[in-house]
């Protein structure tokens, strides 16, 4: 006996599966999302990196000013040691500075030097009143000292000077030579106190208006001098 065949769903029929859908659209779009998101992030960090260049490119250049130490008694030895103008006798500070002279943290002495008086004659005990040799004079140089500090600090015994002239020669202060007012006959100085004396150099006497006067720490010359025109 024959038998019919099963019947076969129609074409618009709930029941036929139908044609199988691709996922490979799919997948291009997480590819493409996936890229997007990459691209997004470099270009992130890169607008980051150039906005700090720029804030670095348009910050204004820091001067020796500005990174000059705040405290007065390391003034000294920062000149000294960044080539601002004082730190060497070839590029002294303008005459009428003040040099800062350390002598350990929190104490120092501030150093004026006023305008020199040149060809003078002081006394001289040491020498009978010898005249200077041909083509130099003696000059006189007005100095003001206030020191700063704890305890006290003897002037003579902490600070030394010397003249440089026009070729970078060191003149030493006039042995056997006195003033009014010596540096060696000055009191113990305190906090804030003040004292004006005169110091004698034996120089050349075309040099004048011409060199620098060093001062700095005694026990270090002649390393940590700062250097101001004399006159």
């Amino acid at each position: 006996m024959m038998t019919s065949p099963p019947p076969q769903p129609s074409p618009g029929s709930s029941d036929s599966p139908g044609p199988r859908r691709s996922r490979a659209p799919w997948i291009v779009v997480g590819v493409l999302i996936l890229v997007m998101l990459v691209m997004a992030g470099v270009g992130g960090c890169v607008a980051v990196r150039l906005l700090g260049e720029d804030d670095q490119a348009s910050a204004p250049a820091s001067t020796a000013a500005d990174d000059a130490p705040a405290d007065p008694t390391d003034r000294l030895l920062y000149a000294a040691s960044s080539g601002a103008p004082g730190a060497s006798w070839d590029d002294p500070a303008p005459f009428g500075s003040t040099g800062m002279v350390p002598l350990e943290p929190g104490r120092a002495f501030e150093i004026t030097i006023g305008e020199p008086a040149w060809d003078v004659e002081p006394t001289l005990p040491d020498r009978g009143g010898e005249a200077p040799p041909e083509g130099m004079v003696y000059v006189e140089f007005p100095v003001t000292a206030t020191y700063r500090g704890e305890g006290t600090a003897i002037y003579d015994e902490i600070v030394s000077m010397v003249y440089l002239d026009a070729t970078g020669a060191e003149h030493d202060e006039a042995l056997g030579v006195t003033t009014k007012n010596p540096p060696e006959e000055l009191p113990e100085f305190t906090d804030g106190t003040s004292a004006e004396f005169e110091v004698v150099f034996l120089l050349p006497e075309e040099d004048e208006g011409e060199g620098a006067i060093g001062v700095g720490p005694a026990a270090t010359a002649p390393e940590g001098r700062v250097f101001v025109e004399a006159g």
